[in-house]
This record gives C-alpha cells, sequence and structure tokens, in this order.
C-alpha cells in the first residue's frame, strides 16, 4: 500500500502550473474515491508529474475552498497516457479513515526516519571533506604515504 508522494520541489513547481480534472479515469480510481467521500476530488499537474487528491468544500457565502488531502508521482506511459494513479490511494485513504490507522505514531515514524535519512547525508558529506581535508593536509606537510607494517604484540 506504499504509494510515493510528491516531493517538495514537485509541490512548489505545481503551484505554477495548470490543474486538470479528472473525472474519469481508466482505473475508475475517481468514481471510487467519490463513493467513498462525495467530496474528493482528483486532479492532475502535468508539469509537475503528480496526481493530487482534494477534498472539495462549499463554504456557506456560496465560495468553494479546496484542501489537499494527498498526492503522488505521476508519470507518462509508452503510449503517453499519465500513470500512477492507482487502487493504493484508495486503499490508502481507507486505512487512513480506518480505527486501525495513528496518525501520531505514522507522524513519529516519518520524522524519525528524516531526521535519520538527514543525518546520515551530513555524515557521508562530512566524512568526504574530512578525508579531502587530510590528504591536503599531508600534501602541504610533504608525508608522503608508504607502506606500514602492523607488527602483532606478543600474547602471554
Amino acid at each position: 500500500m506504499i504509494v510515493e508522494p510528491a516531493n517538495i520541489d514537485q509541490i512548489i513547481t505545481a503551484r505554477d502550473g495548470r490543474w486538470v480534472a479528472i473525472d474519469r479515469d481508466v482505473g475508475s480510481i475517481a468514481q471510487q474515491l467519490r463513493e467513498f467521500d462525495p467530496s474528493l476530488r482528483v486532479r492532475l499537474n502535468e508539469r509537475a508529474g503528480i496526481w493530487a487528491i482534494f477534498h472539495h468544500n462549499e463554504l456557506p457565502d456560496g465560495s468553494t475552498r479546496d484542501d489537499l488531502v494527498t498526492t503522488c508521482q505521476a508519470h507518462q506511459g509508452p503510449t503517453g497516457a499519465w500513470l500512477g494513479l492507482d487502487q493504493r490511494i484508495v486503499d490508502r485513504l481507507r486505512f487512513i479513515a480506518s480505527d486501525q490507522y495513528d496518525f501520531l505514531k505514522d507522524l513519529e515514524a516519518t520524522n524519525e526516519k528524516a531526521t535519520r535519512e538527514h543525518e546520515e547525508r551530513n555524515r557521508e558529506r562530512l566524512l568526504d571533506f574530512g578525508e579531502r581535508g587530510f590528504h591536503a593536509a599531508r600534501i602541504d606537510l610533504g608525508l608522503h604515504s608508504r607502506p606500514v607494517t602492523v607488527k602483532e604484540k606478543p600474547r602471554g
């Protein structure tokens, strides 16, 4: 049931792009979402390459407001059709609406994963800088690499 959401760059790109409302699709996903909740709407942003599910709200003053519910990656197949909107979206929204879903637990897991990935990227970057700095210092000091023999300590 893992759905690959849009990344922040795609969301920013989509803000200035044209959204295409999708009422019917090959997998009947838009119809299934409307059956699940009549206020859900599906849109595609070709420029950003994302599908978005919105909650369409009609306000008391007669105006409307659309709130983003979720996104997923969109990509064109060999025939030119946009792919990526599939049953996983419907299943994910049903799961979220069920009693099994714990928002706080999901949020904590997402934050922990993001923190681990951030720390790993920083560690790799710092190790690279450290190795380059160490190498540059050895060259500046005129130290050249030479074989090192390690002698074992006698056991006893």
